[in-house]
């Protein structure tokens, strides 16, 4: 995205978040131009069916875990304004059933 901005192939009026990410400073914020008070954001997440053994879904999230505490992977998703919420990268065992 960064490069298309830069170009001007892409023009971004304002971001949906609290504060202007460090990819696109120069952006204002709803907040900042239309409505005081309003954010955006989203949320992402994995699934799996219903009825996977357990064993697989422990797998899965140990591989998740690892996938998203991998120093390179981090930076990577940091460089491109992700935000964490910690607890998401601590939490318990999963379910499954």
């Amino acid at each position: 995205m960064a490069s298309h901005l830069a170009s001007g192939k892409l023009n971004v009026p304002a971001v949906t978040g609290a504060h202007r990410p460090a990819m696109t400073p120069n952006v204002p914020t709803f907040e900042e131009l239309v409505v005081k008070g309003f954010t955006s954001s989203q949320w992402n997440g994995f699934f799996i069916a219903r009825h996977t053994p357990p064993a697989i879904v422990s797998k899965l999230s140990d591989d998740v875990k690892t996938a998203l505490r991998s120093p390179e992977n981090f930076k990577r998703m940091v460089d491109k304004d992700f935000e964490f919420i910690r607890a998401a990268l601590k939490s318990g065992k999963p379910k499954s059933g």
